[in-house]
């Protein structure tokens, strides 16, 4: 008995790019400009809350988040 081999032609996978300073400082300043405008988005009141379309218990919702909590394109 012989055995009839066929050849498989797999993609290729690319290595994960390696991280950089300038990423990780990159990525540090985003998040800290979350923080802040999350920690401004809090000092809003009802009033100016509804003039951008927000309701206080959904400013609150965001102005809790973590920092890691980044918005999803964000996640590159």
């Amino acid at each position: 008995m012989s055995a009839h081999v066929t050849a498989i032609s797999l993609p290729r996978v690319q290595p994960a790019a390696r991280p950089t300073f300038k990423g990780f400082v990159a990525a540090a300043l985003r998040r800290m400009d979350l923080q802040r405008q999350r920690d401004r988005l809090a000092l809003l009141d009802t009033r100016m809350l509804r003039d951008i379309g927000l309701s206080a218990e959904a400013a609150a919702t965001e102005a809790a988040r973590t920092v890691w909590n980044a918005p999803d394109h964000w996640q590159r």
